[in-house]
């Protein structure tokens, strides 16, 4: 952008934009640090883009200590001789200007401040084609990454020091590599790498906009070659990324399907060895959208068009730690799809082989935190199918086995934002198991344990509905768990759900959002069932306007995405009814008996055993004893007998 231009790539001299133009640009950044706004840039005014290129044109800009007097002295001699107007007196490569920056965090000697201050040598004249102001080069790319690198600390020594670490970094890759394409791809993967690890969305987003104002520099042809497919692709990619953290579904799809789009043309344009592995991570990001959408058909055609070229790629390049994580990344979101789909052994099956190839990457690189995390967050998820499945003990080994990684990871680096929302994770199906089992102590523990990262894990960013979410669902299992020990949870209980009803008002199109609103309405419930029926059955017949409201927005059929919905209106209207017989109103029990048998009914043979018993109880209580109930009954006696042969089975080996 204007503000962090070089007089020369300013004024369209294209033959004379080079690195000593990236060290110009990394001064202005350098600028905006100390003074808090970029070059050129006054409060209490309204700054065009021309209007900063006219004064680049003409001068310098205010300088740093008329801004800002108690920035020390040395930076600013450091950024005026990194900003000044002649090349030749300007840090000769990005290495020097990194080099000076370093001897300042170390109180060493700055050569800048040592020859004093650099003054202004001549005046520029502009030209008059804006084209040429905006000439693209690598040097934009630098720009990005140095700012990106820049706004994610917190403090101006920590700023400066990062600044510098990544100038040096990013020589070396320029070094190291001769394309352009390679060099933009590697830049802004360790940017993002490094800010995601931040939990700044804030911070994420304006580097993306600076990067999206730098690809509308481009002229339609250059968009057209690989590097810049590639930009856009990861551009759009992370923006949606941004996009569903805050619980923007509808968009961040939008987002996502139109990165596909841009990686599917760069997989045909370039020649990049990596541009099918490429291709097909995009597609699993893709399928968990659309799986959290609730598109369950759409979402598996789309991981199916990951899995052929993973086996192609892993073929060729069998021993590829990247690749290997990228199929445990796919076989993590096949898992998914499938307990979604109510068959937990296929979602088990899944599970273990992510979990399994996992550990082989492990096994050569034992220090990879993202694979530790990912490895743990597949246990998790196996343990929650382990219980669907009535296999309590085995389940309980995983759960801990999980919760151990999570922790080990931890004690690495209890500041990094992943592992705080790995914590909250894996408590959650560990706290569920619990209450299952009767651990109310203990499940209580165990989301208290969750809810202090998952707390911390918010504080890096509150817009991040993700977090929210993650902290929710441990405060409800909380609640319920403070119910069953005769605590008194219900202020906690009102707080959770006042948060969650302001933020489904805002994002009404988030599942997840959605589902946890209606566990939390449930939980409140029953809380109130005993001493305020009344109070109780407000709260479950707003669930079931939610719930069905739900249900008309995806069809209203038998099709996968509808099978939430249902089982939420049929807990709901069981509970509605058992308050109604509470206070004697037997035809609205009776109705919402019905309801509730009718929603489980639709959904039999997907039912788990405690939702089997929930329609089996239901029946008795419609019709009473029958032929049709001791079928249902023996029916979930045979599955209760299978299981039990798969828990030996499992023992045994």
């Amino acid at each position: 952008t204007p503000a962090y231009m070089s007089p020369e790539q300013a004024n369209g001299l294209i033959a004379e934009v080079d690195h000593l133009s990236d060290v110009y640009s990394l001064g202005a950044i350098l600028y905006q640090i100390l003074s808090g706004r970029a070059p050129y840039m006054s409060r209490g005014r309204r700054t065009t883009p021309m209007l900063v290129l006219s004064e680049l044109g003409q001068g310098p800009p205010e300088s740093v200590t008329s801004v800002d007097a108690s920035a020390p002295t040395e930076l600013v001699a450091i950024c005026e001789k990194a900003m000044s107007r002649r090349r030749e007196d300007r840090y000769q490569s990005s290495i020097a200007f990194a080099d000076d920056l370093q001897a300042y965090l170390d109180n060493r000697v700055v050569s800048a401040y040592e020859s004093g201050p650099i003054a202004e040598a001549k005046k520029w004249a502009r030209r008059n084609r804006l084209w040429r102001w905006v000439a693209p080069s690598l040097g934009a790319i630098t720009i990005i990454t140095m700012f990106a690198f820049a706004l994610s600390r917190r403090s101006e020594k920590r700023a400066i020091e990062s600044m510098g670490q990544a100038i040096k970094s990013e020589s070396d890759a320029i070094v190291a590599r001769s394309q352009a394409e390679d060099l933009v791809k590697f830049t802004l993967i360790k940017i993002y790498n490094k800010l995601e690890s931040t939990g700044d969305l804030s911070v994420l987003e304006q580097v993306l906009t600076q990067i999206e104002g730098y690809l509308q520099t481009l002229p339609m042809e250059s968009l057209n070659m690989p590097q810049a497919l590639f930009l856009q692709s990861l551009t759009t990619h992370r923006m949606a990324l941004i996009e569903r953290a805050r619980g923007q579904t509808i968009e961040s799809l939008a987002s996502m399907q139109k990165a596909v789009a841009f990686r599917e043309r760069f997989a045909q344009a370039s020649t990049s060895p990596d541009r099918f592995s490429y291709l097909a991570s995009i597609y699993d990001s893709l399928g968990v959208m659309l799986l959290e959408s609730n598109q369950l058909d759409e979402a598996e055609a789309t991981f199916r068009k990951a899995l052929p070229i993973y086996d192609l790629l892993l073929t060729e390049h069998p021993n590829d730690s990247n690749l290997i994580n990228n199929l445990a990344n796919y076989r993590n979101n096949s898992g998914r799809l499938a307990e979604e789909q109510k068959d937990y052994e296929a979602a088990s099956n899944s599970y273990s082989e992510a979990i399994i190839l996992r550990e082989k990457i492990l096994a050569k690189h034992p220090d990879r935190s993202l694979v530790r995390f990912g490895k743990a967050a597949a246990m998790a998820h196996l343990g929650r199918c382990q219980t669907k499945m009535g296999l309590i003990d085995v389940a309980r080994r995983t759960h801990q086995a999980a919760a151990q990684e999570m922790r080990g990871l931890l004690e690495t680096d209890a500041t990094e934002v992943l592992h705080l929302t790995g914590m909250a994770l894996v408590m959650r199906p560990f706290a569920e198991l619990d209450l299952l089992t009767g651990k109310f102590e203990t499940a209580r523990a165990h989301c208290l344990e969750g809810i202090d990262y998952a707390n911390k894990a918010l504080a890096t960013d509150p817009s991040n509905v993700r977090h929210l979410i993650r902290l929710a669902a441990l405060q409800r299992l909380s609640a319920e768990a403070s119910i069953h020990l005769k605590l008194e949870p219900a202020d906690q209980v009102a707080s959770i759900l006042a948060t969650l009803e302001a933020n489904f008002t805002e994002h009404p199109k988030n599942t997840t959002l959605t589902e946890e609103l209606l566990e939390m309405n449930l939980t409140a419930a029953r809380l109130h069932a005993g001493r305020s029926p009344a109070a109780a059955l407000t709260l479950l017949t707003k669930a079931i306007t939610i719930s069905e409201q739900q249900l008309e927005a995806v069809g209203n059929d038998l099709a996968s995405a509808t099978y939430r919905w249902r089982l939420y209106t049929a807990a709901c209207s069981k509970l509605a009814g058992r308050l109604c017989q509470q206070i004697d109103d037997r035809s609205e029990a009776k109705r919402h008996f019905e309801v509730a048998e009718a929603g489980y009914a639709s959904l039999e043979d997907r039912l788990s055993v405690t939702e089997c018993i929930e329609l089996a109880e239901l029946r008795l209580w419609s019709t009473g004893p029958s032929l049709s109930i001791h079928t249902q009954l023996t029916n979930l006696n045979d599955q209760l007998v299978k299981r039990q042969t798969l828990l030996w089975e499992m023992t045994d080996q």
